[in-house]
């Protein structure tokens, strides 16, 4: 009787250490915590009241395209400076007010066919949701470089619901400032 009550306790105290020996050995393997995905961009500190995104706008597209053009600046080669893109002849609102904002910004911009121009070319796509048409994802692609972001969007207002995936350019390179999306009564 003894000797079962001493061999159950040497086998508590057995099992206890291997489980301590686990939680040390899983902390030394895996000293790093977990990090953001490495499509996601960095994201500029933020105020504590500016946790509520979303902002009445007249052009929600203008603001759109105002949050993607602050982004491309940031990729390696596409400083207003020295970049020239070209341009689709045809083009939707989000286009246009894309387009706008880099002629603002000193861009140089072609239209239509460059034949050997060798611009890289702007290209946008915009996705409405099945579920629920006021959530959009748009889309933007100027040369090796993608960015995709969705937001939620009606005639006078624009909240982004998704933090921006890039493709082509290291996100770190890449930092969103979304002061923009805050009425300026919160701020």
């Amino acid at each position: 009787m003894k000797y079962s009550l001493m061999k159950n306790s040497l086998s508590v105290v057995l099992i206890a250490l291997v489980m301590e020996g686990c939680a040390v050995t899983e902390t030394a393997i895996n000293p790093v915590p977990k990090q953001m995905p490495v499509s996601e961009p960095a994201v500029a500190p933020v105020d504590r009241k500016m946790v509520l995104l979303g902002k009445k706008t007249k052009s929600p597209m203008d603001l759109i395209a105002a949050d993607f053009l602050q982004a491309l600046e940031q990729a390696p080669g596409f400083a207003s400076s020295n970049a020239r893109i070209s341009t689709q002849r045809y083009k939707t609102g989000f286009e246009t007010a894309l387009t706008r904002r880099l002629e603002q910004k000193g861009y140089e911009l072609t239209e239509g066919d460059t034949n050997g121009g060798n611009y890289p070319q702007l290209r946008t796509t915009t996705t409405a949701s099945k579920t629920d048409a006021s959530v959009v994802t748009f889309s933007v692609q100027l040369g090796g470089v993608a960015m995709k972001r969705t937001y939620l969007v009606n005639q006078s207002y624009v909240r982004p619901l998704s933090g921006l995936k890039v493709r082509g350019v290291a996100p770190e390179l890449i930092v969103l400032d979304d002061r923009k999306f805050v009425e300026q009564s919160l701020m």
